[in-house]
């Protein structure tokens, strides 16, 4: 797992301090290019957010009072993913079942959670990417710390593969563990004997939890003409759930 900060003001975030930081793209407290700078010349993954549902920039979209509602944030996933753009909705823990309900009636695939609940524990709830955990009375300064996912597709690289015949593995939000393989299909791995070999394989590499929405942008193997496990997964029993 690895830290994120966010603050309305980008001085108030330790530069250098912090392996991911996240600022605004706009509203009342967009950054400017030098507040992104100060970070990113430090070192710092930079993600953007976006406060208005309108706004075709960022990859966070803030869910919670005077920003995005949960109906406003399926139209915003949409209109980011047909920019190329894999993105992530932050609202409170609390509110996170109102959002799901949202892209559910509207049909739209979910997309990542980062969720707010200042409890001070760096936990990340299942089916979530990321927690904002601590507040600025928590952290002792102006600026808020989240715990992120290890992988955190749409803002991490995607794993460099060492060969054609490589794939990931993933952990969807009810904890099964997935296969994805280069062609962007997936299969089941049955067992922890199972995702062992894989691992030793060195045909896979786990990348950590993904959400809902990310799972279902890989189409289960043997689905859909998809065809069946092939041979380098090792023999390995692709479970079509």
């Amino acid at each position: 797992m690895r830290l994120a900060a966010d603050s309305v003001t980008s001085a108030d975030i330790p530069a250098g301090r912090f392996p991911i930081v996240l600022g605004y793209v706009d509203g009342k407290y967009a950054w400017s290019e030098q507040d992104w700078l100060r970070h990113t010349q430090a070192g710092a993954l930079a993600v953007g957010i976006a406060v208005n549902p309108a706004t075709d920039a960022g990859t966070i979209l803030d869910v919670e009072t005077g920003d995005a509602t949960p109906y406003q944030a399926p139209a915003w996933v949409q209109m980011r993913r047909a920019a190329g753009v894999d993105p992530t909705v932050y609202c409170g823990q609390f509110s996170l079942p109102a959002v799901s309900a949202a892209f559910k009636a509207q049909g739209v695939p979910e997309p990542h959670y980062l969720v707010a609940n200042y409890d001070n524990s760096p936990v990340i709830p299942a089916g979530c990417i990321g927690k904002q955990y601590a507040n600025a009375p928590l952290t002792g300064g102006h600026y808020d710390l989240s715990v992120v996912a290890d992988f955190w597709p749409g803002v991490d690289p995607a794993p460099q593969q060492e060969d054609d015949m490589q794939g990931i593995i993933v952990t969807g939000s009810n904890g099964e563990d997935w296969a994805v393989l280069p062609s962007g299909y997936r299969f089941g791995v049955a067992s922890q004997a199972d995702l062992a070999q894989l691992k030793a394989s060195g045909q896979f590499v786990q990348v950590g939890s993904v959400s809902d929405g990310q799972l279902q942008q890989w189409p289960v193997l043997g689905q859909g003409g998809a065809g069946t496990v092939p041979q380098h997964s090792h023999g390995v029993t692709g479970t079509a759930q």
